[in-house]
């Protein structure tokens, strides 16, 4: 007994799928957010002060509990009070309390620290400018969708040309 193949045709509407959700989350999502880091490295500094310094658990949907350092900062900008919440690009929540201890210790209540705001929007602000590791992986995650989907695309017009060559 044979398993049944897929459709080429199929195939190509899978793929393009792929290719333009990629390009789609690329170009809206991803991207601007990476871009955003890069730029943060020419944002104005000002003088700010910690005022809450705690763990955040999640629990998530298959019970897997997940930490991050839940730190915010109050900083004025001419006469405007402003709280921010973003310690840097890129945060990620993980499975060992051990990093977001670390970012408590380096930011405890009442310390004051330097902090990093867009001038043309300064309630956006963030202690550590620029990005990271993970700014780059997020920005280009998409790719692999684009990625998978051209591979997809070469085998079901390699499917195709087979059948109209009469190889099957």
């Amino acid at each position: 007994m044979s398993a049944k193949q897929s459709s080429p045709v199929m195939g190509i509407i899978i793929a393009a799928v792929m290719i333009v959700g990629g390009w789609l989350m690329y170009q809206h999502l991803t991207k601007p957010m990476a871009d955003r880091a890069e730029a943060s490295n020419s944002w104005a500094k000002t003088e700010g002060v910690i005022i809450h310094s705690a763990i955040e658990k999640e629990r998530g949907s298959k019970g897997k509990t997940t930490y991050s350092a839940d730190i915010r900062y109050e900083f004025q900008v001419n006469d405007s009070l402003f709280e921010g919440y973003r310690v840097t690009f890129g945060n990620v929540s993980r499975s060992s309390s051990d990093n977001a201890k670390e970012t408590l210790r380096k930011y405890p209540v009442r310390k004051k620290v330097d902090v990093y705001y867009d001038p043309e929007f300064p309630g956006d602000s963030v202690l550590i400018k620029g990005g990271n590791m993970w700014t780059s992986v997020i920005k280009y995650s998409p790719w692999l969708f684009i990625i998978f989907g051209v591979m997809l695309t070469l085998q079901s017009l390699k499917r195709i040309l087979r059948f109209f060559l009469g190889g099957r």
